[in-house]
């Protein structure tokens, strides 16, 4: 029996609702860390957790290549250079590790059961998705302005 998750209406609140705590004032970027984070909040809503995962940090990656105008570093270094508070740095840096988990296969040491399709999507999962999307925002929120 696979266990409860959240719905899509539940999911939906659940990241505007986020948004609304996260976003105090406003913020812009550019239109490509803006279509991938769209593209995010549609897979999360959807319930398709490892694309979350993966568009969150495609966002985050977006965000920081058109603010430090740097397309050739690597995204360590990215992270590591462009001055996050230390709790937000982690926080980032942890998304990049759970998106090589799942992009890097063959260096993919699974905390989830991947035998069946209907294992993979756990609560578990769902949680690494949520803090994610919750990672992404905290980055694309990081320069408001009132």
């Amino acid at each position: 029996m696979t266990p409860i998750r959240l719905t899509s209406i539940e999911r939906d609140a659940w990241a505007v609702g986020q948004e609304e705590i996260l976003l105090m004032g406003g913020a812009s970027f550019s239109e490509w860390a803006t279509l991938i984070s769209h593209e995010a909040h549609s897979c999360f809503v959807a319930g398709a957790d490892i694309a979350t995962i993966i568009l969150c940090a495609s966002s985050v990656e977006a965000y920081l290549r058109s603010e430090m105008s740097d397309q050739r570093s690597k995204l360590v270094d990215l992270i590591d250079g462009f001055g996050f508070k230390e709790d937000v740095r982690e926080q980032v840096h942890q998304l990049r590790k759970e998106r090589n988990n799942w992009v890097h296969l063959a260096e993919h040491k699974s905390k989830f059961d991947l035998t069946s399709f209907e294992k993979a999507y756990t609560p578990e999962l769902e949680k690494a998705a949520m803090l994610a999307y919750h990672t992404m925002l905290r980055v694309l929120f990081s320069d408001q302005w009132v």
